[in-house]
C-alpha cells in the first residue's frame, strides 16, 4: 500500500507537495518510438509530481506549467453534473504544423490531493483534440487518510478539464478492488421511446450510452477478467464513475493481461489503466510486469503502448551525436603554414591599425579584432592541414562514479535471483528476491555515502595544497 499522507484541510491550495507524499505504486508506459513519442517519461513525471519518485532513477523534468492548458480556475467542490462525459471518436489524423516538438502540459490548477492532470497535444498524436491524462493515487479504504470524496473530486475535475479533450486516460493506484464488476451499461432500447431520446440535442447522450460499441468494433471483450475475486467500497465507487463517464478498465481485457493479473502483493488488483473507449484502437501492448522490489515494495508495474500515426516525424537529433570537424597539427607542414600565414599578416596589421587610430575603443571593436585574428589562424590551418571529421559518440558506460565493484556485485546477485523469479514464483524465491533487493539498495547507499565523504576530503585537501586540482573538481 502507499504511504500515508496527512491532508491539510485548513488551507487547500492544490496538490500536496511531492516531497510530502510518497507511494510505492509503479507504472511504466511507452509510445512506439517510430511513431511519435515515449509516454513512459510522461506518466512517471505526472505520478512523481504527485507522489514522489517511484524508482531509484530520477525522472527527467520535461514540462513547465503552461497557463494556456487547463488554466481555468476551479470552483470549490462543484456538484458532479448528471450527464456522462462525451467520448467522440477521433480517428482521422490532421496535418501537423511545423512547430518545435510540443510537450505534454501539466496543470497546476487542481483542488484534488489525489490526481495530477496533464494533456497530450494533437501535435504529438495526430488526433483532432487533446488527450487528458490523470495520474492517480487514492489512500487505502478505511485508512487514516482515506476519504469518500476522492472519486467525486477526480470526476469533478475531469469534467472541467476535459472541455478541450476528446479522450481520457486515468492510471495509478486507486486502492479499489472491483473483481469482475461490469464497468459498462447496455441500455434498453425501449427507454428511447419512453424518454423520447431521438432529437438532435440528445446525440451526445446517445453516443455515450452506446459507447460500449467501440469495444465490440475493436474486438475487445465487454466482460473483463480478474484474478482478484474480491471487491470493496472503493471498487464500487470506481465502477460507478466509469459508468457515468463512459470510461473502461483496460486490465483483464488486452494482450498479455486477458486474465486480469493482480498488481499488489500477488493478491489484489488495485492499479488500473482506465481509458475512453476510442483509445482502445491505439493501444498496441498492455501487460502487468513481474514484481520488482527495486521499483516498489508491493506493487507491480503496468506497461502499455500507445501508437499514433502522425504526418510529422518528431525525432530531434541529440546534439552530442552530431559530426564536427577538427584540425590536427602536423609538424611536416610547419614551413608551409608559416608561409601562408605571413601572406595574411597584412589583414591583421590593417585591423590593428584601425584599432589604434580610434580614440574611443569599445569592447565590441576589440572582440571583432580578436575574432578576425582567430579566423585568420583557423582558415590558414584548414587550408594547409585540412579538416578531419570527428564523430561524437556517447559512452555506453552510464554508471555513476560512486557505483563501485561492490555495487556491481550486489546488482549481479539481484539480477540472478530476478531471472530465476521469472520462472519460479514461489514464496521462497520471492523472499530471496526481496533480500537481494535490500542488500543492493543498502550497498548503493553505502557506496554513495563513501563517495560523498571522499569528495569532501578532496575539497578540503586541495583547497589548502593544490588550487589547480581544487578548481578542476568543479569542472
Amino acid at each position: 500500500m502507499g504511504k500515508k499522507r496527512r491532508r491539510n484541510n485548513s488551507s487547500k491550495t492544490g496538490l500536496t507537495p511531492p516531497e510530502k507524499t510518497n507511494t510505492k505504486m509503479a507504472a511504466s508506459n511507452t509510445i512506439d518510438q517510430n511513431k511519435t513519442m515515449d509516454l513512459s517519461q510522461v506518466i512517471s513525471e505526472a505520478h512523481e509530481s504527485l507522489h514522489g519518485n517511484i524508482s531509484p532513477t530520477a525522472a527527467v523534468s520535461f514540462v513547465e506549467p503552461n497557463s494556456q492548458h487547463c488554466s481555468k480556475s476551479i470552483f470549490q467542490r462543484p456538484p458532479v453534473p448528471p450527464y456522462p462525459l462525451q467520448s467522440t471518436p477521433v480517428h482521422e489524423p490532421q496535418r501537423i504544423s511545423q512547430s518545435p516538438m510540443p510537450c505534454p502540459q501539466i496543470s497546476s490548477y487542481t483542488d484534488s490531493d489525489y490526481v495530477q492532470w496533464f494533456e497530450i497535444s494533437p501535435e504529438l498524436t495526430g488526433l483532432r483534440a487533446n488527450i487528458l491524462v490523470g495520474g492517480v493515487y487514492i489512500p487505502p479504504e478505511y485508512s487514516k487518510y482515506s476519504t469518500d470524496n476522492a472519486f467525486s473530486e477526480i470526476e469533478t475535475e475531469m469534467m472541467q478539464f476535459s472541455e478541450n479533450a476528446s479522450s481520457i486516460i486515468l492510471l495509478g493506484d486507486f486502492n479499489a478492488r472491483t473483481a469482475t464488476m461490469p464497468d459498462f451499461i447496455v441500455p434498453d432500447d425501449t427507454l428511447f421511446d419512453i424518454l423520447d431520446l431521438t432529437d438532435n440535442q440528445d446525440v451526445d447522450t446517445l453516443k455515450n450510452m452506446y459507447s460500449y460499441n467501440f469495444l465490440l468494433d475493436y474486438n475487445i471483450p465487454l466482460q473483463r477478467s480478474s484474478e482478484d475475486k474480491k471487491s470493496n467500497g472503493f471498487g464500487s465507487k470506481l465502477i460507478d464513475m466509469c459508468k457515468r463517464c463512459s470510461l473502461y478498465i483496460a486490465n483483464g481485457r488486452l494482450f498479455d493481461d486477458t486474465i486480469g493479473k493482480t498488481t499488489c502483493k500477488n493478491v489484489s488488483l488495485i492499479d488500473y489503466l482506465i481509458i475512453s473507449p476510442d483509445l482502445f484502437n491505439y493501444i498496441t501492448n498492455f501487460n502487468v510486469l513481474d514484481f520488482d522490489p527495486m521499483i516498489s515494495d508491493v506493487h507491480n508495474r503496468i506497461h502499455f503502448t500507445l501508437s499514433f500515426q502522425t504526418l510529422k516525424q518528431v525525432n530531434p537529433k541529440n546534439i552530442n551525436d552530431l559530426d564536427h570537424t577538427k584540425i590536427k597539427w602536423n609538424p611536416v607542414h610547419a614551413n608551409q603554414f608559416q608561409q601562408v600565414l605571413s601572406n595574411r599578416l597584412g589583414e591583421i596589421d590593417s585591423a590593428l591599425d584601425d584599432l589604434d587610430s580610434n580614440q574611443n575603443i569599445t569592447t565590441e571593436q576589440v572582440n571583432m579584432v580578436v575574432n578576425d585574428l582567430g579566423n585568420v589562424l583557423t582558415q590558414t590551418a584548414s587550408s594547409v592541414l585540412g579538416n578531419s571529421n570527428i564523430r561524437s559518440y556517447k559512452s555506453s558506460n552510464s554508471n555513476k562514479p560512486w557505483f563501485d565493484r561492490a555495487c556491481r556485485g550486489k546488482r549481479d546477485a539481484f539480477h540472478q535471483v530476478k531471472a530465476k523469479f521469472k520462472h519460479d514464483k514461489s514464496d521462497n524465491v520471492r523472499l530471496l528476491l526481496n533480500e537481494r533487493s535490500r542488500e543492493f539498495k543498502k550497498q548503493m547507499s553505502n557506496s554513495f555515502n563513501k563517495y560523498k565523504d571522499k569528495c569532501a576530503n578532496e575539497l578540503r585537501n586541495f583547497s589548502k595544497s593544490d588550487s589547480k586540482q581544487f578548481w578542476k573538481l568543479f569542472e
